[in-house]
């Protein structure tokens, strides 16, 4: 071994006993610089531990913790980072090797300093990249999108949130078409002050002392450099940051800079690529395909090699990526407790997001050890209304408009709360969803949210907030619910179906403290209609019945009133009270609210009760005085649409009149002019009772193609929660012909939906077919029978279609099991429930 080391900006005259950097010494504690030697003279070879206590201490009784202070204070006198090692590597559990690479020892020229010649050097032949770069999983097009940029834009600033996964996606495209002097990294996250960056990058990149004095003399020590300089975890050190950049862009035209930060630098050149959570699942059919399924998936098999999906393990990598947002920190950590716990035992915890803890590579930073250390460091970077108004939009569940941000924050000056609003935009803390019907809004990431929520609670000020937050949406569902007869009931339900999830929490919050039981009650009074016409019956009615228990005599008459009409709907259009009990609630209604001179809501009642008629079948000459009723109630200088309330009961009395071909006529007329005036969903409903008489009079295949045309635009508007009806009509129909696999999944789907909102009644006599289908009869049997009691029980009176359904299986049972026995063998089993009905038809 020569007596004199030469490597980078260093030199270690063994001799001597000295290390210098550019010919200044660098003082070294003794023990640190007999480590150093030691290391040096055995450049290349793995170095254990024992020999180093051996060759410095002289025995092993010395704790391995002294040999790594003793590193680590040999590391920062050599300007290096652990995580990204030039000389000196750390071999897990091993020892060290100390690395003079050919790199390190090139030198190049710079150009002199102003009244000083310096020689700063630089590998020309990679810079200081690990050659272990990060794994990339669903960054396909951000990789390209990356690339691309790099190679015609010299500033390029990836924003997004802590853990998204912004550093692994620079380091891949920075090592892409490296640049001549090569690719460099600096880690600012543990750099606690600005002062300390640009010895920092000096020292990063092994130039002389003189480029660690400032700005300008950095510059002008990079400026003959060809390089790309990566800066990584900006955002504590933004105004630094861009005035480095800055400096760079104007002196060092050879040098193109590579940012990220959860905040971009502001800067004119600056071109800024967001980085977002990886694609969920939206299905168990995709727990394998989408980009967050495949990152976890990947990184449990790093644990477990042979780890395979089994069972229901589908339905929990759905429930864990969505939980955690897609955010690749959160995934891995998440896969790194699949070991231990299972996939179920992760999801199980997952109400313990903050705190997920998992194995790490040894380069992670301390803070991205779990989301709470990460969300932690983001939100110390904020000014404190900032963080005051972050809290308090934690209130938000599923997304914000921001004048309902404007609202919780209760600020006297709104343009002050506009502006944070965006400061937390740019802080990458509240995410933009778009446009839509109801203007932009603003959501934020399950773990930003439930850290916000547990500070506001420390605070002692969530009851006060969502207090605000019940108000607004007070408010704002009572200014809506009177628009439903100025648009579509699509635009209607467009508009305020993102909202679902924060009138569940206002409700919820107003429920279960006893002062709100008052607002509780006028908010399920103004969002009923709402619910009913978007698909979430079921839930409407089980809040109606905690409002039957509390409801108090003294609640305000035009309170009373608006429960009245919401329970009539809940009765008619969601067909979830008793027939009887729904017309006779909206007869009430109509005539308590026409009296009390609300016409508007008396003719939503009058609507509903046309409709009550049409199931207790009552008698034509009644339907025909309430649609009069009905139709006088509609202010001729209201929107066209409200007439809308009754066109579709007028085509109704025109069929049970039995004027059919009139009434085929009619539903062929109203599709069209409501496909023409834009709605839809009037459209679908009349294609649905166009089907009813198709099938009734054996035109079961016309009505097939009636049905899928419609379920096939449901399905594009993501509307078939709200016409979940349309759904059943084509399985019914599909099933009454067939058995093969399409309509069994048909056949599944429809009966998942109806069961889930109460509504398995509507389609139960098609159950039994499907057993028929298969020459199951005692089965098939059974199950009719079950449907015939759910029928029975509810009071209900079956359709023209379902009448005739009955009929055909009726005529099929009888040719089938004429000369069996299955009827007595099913009567003597025991009736079935819901349940084990389902079970028993469809598996």
């Amino acid at each position: 071994m020569a007596d004199t080391v030469v490597f980078g900006a260093f030199t270690l005259a063994l001799q001597a006993g000295r290390l210098c950097r550019e010919g200044v010494d660098v003082p070294l504690p003794p023990r640190a610089y007999a480590v150093l030697a030691h290391l040096a003279e055995r450049a290349g070879t793995l170095v254990s531990k024992h020999e180093l206590l051996d060759a410095v201490w002289g025995h092993r009784h010395v704790s391995d913790s002294v040999l790594k202070v003793t590193v680590n204070t040999l590391r920062a006198a050599l300007g290096e980072d652990a995580r990204v090692p030039r000389y000196l590597h750390t071999v897990p559990r091993r020892g060290y090797r100390f690395e003079l690479g050919s790199s390190a020892v090139s030198l190049r020229e710079a150009q002199p300093a102003a009244n000083a010649v310096s020689t700063d050097r630089c590998s020309g032949t990679g810079g200081n990249l690990s050659a272990n770069l990060p794994s990339l999983i669903g960054r396909e097009a951000e990789v390209a999108q990356l690339q691309a940029m790099l190679r015609t834009h010299r500033l390029v600033t990836l924003t997004g949130p802590s853990g998204v996964g912004k550093t692994s996606l620079a380091l891949v495209c920075a090592a892409h078409e490296v640049p001549a002097d090569g690719v460099w990294l600096v880690r600012l996250d543990n750099l606690p002050r600005p002062q300390e960056m640009v010895a920092t990058v000096a020292r990063a990149l092994q130039l002389s002392a003189a480029a660690e004095q400032g700005l300008q003399p950095l510059a002008r020590a990079m400026g003959p450099f060809q390089l790309r300089l990566v800066l990584d975890n900006a955002e504590h050190l933004l105004h630094a940051v861009a005035q480095l950049v800055q400096t760079l862009l104007e002196a060092a035209p050879g040098v193109q800079l590579l940012v990220t930060s959860q905040h971009a630098l502001d800067l004119p050149d600056e071109q800024r690529l967001p980085v977002a959570p990886l694609g969920l699942p939206q299905s168990e059919a995709a727990a394998q395909s989408a980009p967050a399924a495949q990152l976890l998936l990947a990184r449990v098999r790093q644990h477990l090699p042979s780890f395979g999906l089994g069972g229901r393990d589908a339905q929990a990598v759905v429930a864990i990526c969505h939980a955690l947002d897609g955010l690749p920190l959160a995934l891995e950590l998440a896969a790194a407790r699949v070991p231990l716990l299972g996939l179920h035992g992760v999801q199980q915890r997952l109400s313990e997001v903050l705190d997920i803890a998992g194995a790490r590579p040894r380069q992670a930073s301390q803070r991205h050890q779990t989301l709470r250390t990460a969300l932690q460091w983001t939100f110390s970077l904020l000014a404190a209304d900032e963080l005051d108004l972050l809290q308090r939009l934690s209130v938000f569940e599923g997304g914000f408009r921001p004048e309902a941000a404007v609202a919780v924050a209760q600020a006297a000056d709104a343009s002050r709360t506009e502006f944070l609003l965006q400061s937390l935009l740019d802080h990458s803390l509240l995410v933009a969803q778009g446009q839509g019907s109801g203007g932009p809004r603003l959501s934020m990431l399950r773990s930003v949210r439930a850290l916000a929520a547990e500070q506001l609670a420390a605070r002692g000020l969530a009851e006060a907030v969502a207090d605000a937050h019940l108000a607004h949406q007070l408010a704002w569902f009572g200014q809506m619910d009177e628009r439903f007869l100025e648009m579509t009931t699509q635009q209607w339900v467009n508009l305020l179906r993102p909202e679902v999830d924060n009138l569940r929490a206002a409700l919820r919050h107003a429920f279960n403290r006893e002062q709100h039981q008052l607002r509780a009650a006028e908010l399920f009074a103004v969002s009923a209609h709402f619910r009913v016409r978007a698909g979430w019956r079921h839930e409407t009615l089980a809040e109606h019945r905690r409002l039957l228990a509390v409801e108090d005599a003294d609640w305000p008459e035009p309170l009373r009133l608006r429960l009245r009409l919401a329970q009539a709907l809940l009765g008619t259009y969601g067909q979830i009270l008793p027939a009887q009990e729904s017309l006779d609630r909206a007869l009430g209604a109509r005539d308590e609210l026409q009296a009390a001179g609300e016409r508007k809501l008396a003719a939503l009642a009058a609507a509903a009760c046309c409709v009550a008629m049409v199931r207790v079948q009552t008698p034509l000459a009644q339907r025909e005085s309430a649609l009069a009723v009905a139709s006088a109630l509609i202010d001729p200088s209201w929107h066209s649409l409200a007439r809308r309330l009754i066109e579709w009961q007028e085509t109704l009395l025109v069929r049970d009149q039995g004027r059919l071909e009139e009434y085929e006529a009619r539903c062929q007329e109203l599709m069209a002019t409501c496909r023409a005036r834009g709605d839809l969903s009037g459209a679908w409903v009349a294609a649905h009772g166009l089907a009813l008489v198709l099938f009734a009079t054996d035109r079961t295949a016309v009505a097939r193609v009636v049905l899928q045309r419609v379920v096939n635009e449901m399905r594009e508007h993501g509307m078939l929660l709200e016409f979940g009806a349309v759904l059943a009509l084509l399985a019914v129909a599909s099933v009454s012909e067939d058995a093969h696999a399409q309509t069994l999944a048909l056949m599944r789907e429809a009966s998942r939906n109806l069961a889930a909102d109460g509504m398995l009644w509507w389609m139960a006599d098609a159950l039994a077919w499907v057993p028929a289908h298969q020459g199951r009869w005692r089965d098939a049997l059974r199950v009719q029978a079950f449907a015939d009691a759910l029928v029975a029980s509810r009071g209900e009176k079956r359709g023209m279609m379902f009448a005739r359904l009955r009929e055909r299986f009726e005529q099929w049972q009888q040719r089938e099991c004429a000369a069996a026995s299955f009827g007595q063998q099913a009567a003597a089993l025991p009736p079935l429930n819901e349940a084990d009905a389902l079970a028993l038809a469809l598996g």
